[in-house]
């Protein structure tokens, strides 16, 4: 937000305005810039000066407020034109970027779900893997198992050190599915079986 009155003579605790005319020292290059004050962001402590080039159209420079030292006011433009009326925002385009902000919510929660905690990088790995063509989640332990559904037939676990004889399950068919699965995986990854 663009807001103040170019008060003090230390940019990191002054306000600036729209509209100004400034001439300020860069710290620490020593560099010194003169224009109007485009923008200023508090949030990012930005501060956009518009020079004035003669015979050339007007250059634009960002700086960090914080940078600036011995800031000059050489004078004040009309303020009131800088003025900015944002649009209203429609309740459907709010509802819709609610809707995606929630998506992105929810997609970011699940990517975060596959990575394992205190796992290995090659774990990591067999599990992704894994996850391409079976639905796999970590064991909530936080044993570095993985637990791999299977249908509605049953749960296959792989443990550390994610071997085919790592597999184990009560479903046979289940079993036999991940262990092969499995076994091509290490062996796209060059790794024994």
């Amino acid at each position: 937000r663009l807001v103040g009155v170019c008060a003090m003579t230390e940019a990191a605790t002054m306000q600036w305005t729209l509209g100004l005319t400034v001439r300020v020292q860069i710290h620490p290059t020593g560099d010194v810039v003169q224009g109007e004050v485009f923008a200023y962001d508090k949030n990012t402590d930005i501060l956009v000066f518009r020079e004035n080039r003669i015979g050339q159209q007007a250059g634009y420079r960002f700086l960090k407020a914080s940078s600036t030292r011995n800031i000059e006011v050489l004078g004040q433009t009309n303020v009131e034109k800088f003025e900015v009326v944002l649009p209203k925002i429609s309740e459907d385009t709010m509802a819709r970027a609610r809707h995606r902000e929630d998506v992105a919510v929810d997609t970011a929660r699940r990517l975060a779900e596959c990575v394992g905690t205190g796992v290995s990088e090659q774990a990591q790995e067999i599990f992704n893997s894994l996850a391409k063509t079976l639905p796999c989640e970590w064991s909530s332990a936080g044993d570095g198992v993985i637990v791999v559904m299977s249908d509605s037939s049953g749960r296959v676990r792989v443990t550390p050190p994610y071997k085919v004889t790592s597999c184990s399950g009560d479903n046979r068919q289940s079993l036999d599915r991940v262990k092969k699965v499995l076994e091509g995986e290490r062996r796209k990854m060059r790794l024994e079986p």
